[in-house]
């Protein structure tokens, strides 16, 4: 009975994290596109960093958010050390995400929206074990 309370909340914490990673995707992807589309810097590659860094600041405030209320529920004692937690790893992300669609739209040259898809869809999955035992600390025994 135990366990199965336990794969249920496991899961359910995975697909709350989904839900919100959505949320914010749907955010990062639509500042991705009116950036790229806006900017205009001396070559792709640099728009592409650019437009990158930009949309992922502003959707990381909303990532924040909605991982520390909806999906990991922490308290608010806790607050400044998950900030510099959160936006150390956002921060991360965020340049592995930018310098990571740089090369691989230098290599592939194909559809930066496309290309943006892959680098973060894997980069997602990474970054949530890290959010979960290391920005939020997850414990299974507190509900």
């Amino acid at each position: 009975m135990a366990f199965n309370k336990l794969v249920h909340y496991r899961v359910r914490l995975f697909l709350d994290y989904i839900l919100t990673s959505l949320a914010t995707a749907a955010v990062d992807f639509s500042l991705f596109y009116v950036f790229l589309n806006e900017l205009d810097f001396r070559g792709m590659s640099s728009t592409i960093f650019t437009a990158t860094i930009l949309a992922r600041i502003f959707s990381g405030v909303i990532g924040y958010i909605l991982n520390k209320r909806v999906v990991f529920k922490t308290d608010d004692s806790e607050t400044v050390i998950q900030l510099i937690k959160h936006f150390s790893i956002t921060t991360l992300q965020m340049l592995l995400s930018a310098s990571l669609l740089t090369y691989i739209h230098y290599i592939l040259k194909a559809s930066p929206i496309i290309e943006k898809m892959f680098v973060d869809t894997t980069l997602f999955v990474v970054f949530y074990f890290v959010q979960k035992f290391w920005v939020f600390k997850y414990n299974r025994h507190k509900k």
